[in-house]
């Protein structure tokens, strides 16, 4: 998230990603793609330029991931839920606010 690497954050994404950014008030569940396009959507519309890991932790086989999101002028709260599986590792919701 602090390079704006998307070309590897790509292989990340579930199939199904339950997503919120700021604007909207509530979840959405959006194909992988449309999450991908959406995030840089974000990132390029806010100026985004780091992001701040502030925890982690992991239950069972879900782990969270929160941080800020460090833009030109603003700074946004990042969670970030993670499914583990035998084979891979998916993002299945994120949230921005």
């Amino acid at each position: 998230f602090a390079t704006a690497n998307f070309n590897s954050l790509k292989n990340y994404w579930a199939p199904q990603v339950e997503m919120t950014i700021e604007s909207s008030k509530s979840n959405q569940l959006m194909s992988s793609e449309l999450a991908q396009q959406t995030l840089i959507n974000f990132y390029n519309q806010k100026g985004v330029i780091n992001f701040e890991k502030t925890a982690d932790r992991q239950l069972g086989n879900v782990t969270y991931i929160t941080g800020k999101l460090i833009a030109d002028k603003n700074k946004y709260n990042l969670t970030i839920m993670m499914q583990h599986s035998k084979k891979d590792l998916s993002i299945i919701s994120l949230r921005i606010n």
